[in-house]
């Protein structure tokens, strides 16, 4: 499977190069040693990488499609501001390109919501 093959087609389509830039780098997750926040910042990272990438790689947990309540991610995105800014703002700005930029307009709700209750 190429490079091509691996991304949804509307972060092809729909986005500039420095938004594309922004998405794949919000596909990485954090690299912190907390676990609390490290496995509640992997499950907003999944969730992203569900609406980024194709499922090639389903069981492995690379991405999943379990959507958490908006006011859990907004939760878990202001904790995690104090151990890692730059995730934090990579995925802050994954998530913006998402409620913009998204074929599907609930998915840009929910999006829209999250940030909402992030400021």
């Amino acid at each position: 499977m190429n490079n091509k093959e691996q991304i949804q087609d509307w972060v092809y389509v729909d986005t500039k190069p420095h938004e594309f830039g922004f998405l794949i780098s919000s596909l990485r997750g954090i690299d912190i040693d907390e676990p609390y926040i490290n496995t509640n910042c992997k499950k907003i990272t999944k969730m992203i990488r569900y609406l980024i990438t194709n499922p090639y790689k389903e069981g492995t947990g690379y991405c999943d499609d379990k959507i958490l309540p908006e006011i859990d991610v907004a939760g878990i995105m202001i904790e995690t501001r104090e151990y890692s800014e730059h995730w934090y703002e990579h995925t802050l700005l994954a998530m913006k390109i998402i409620k913009n930029k998204h074929p599907n307009p609930y998915v840009r709700k929910y999006w829209y919501t999250v940030l909402g209750m992030i400021k």
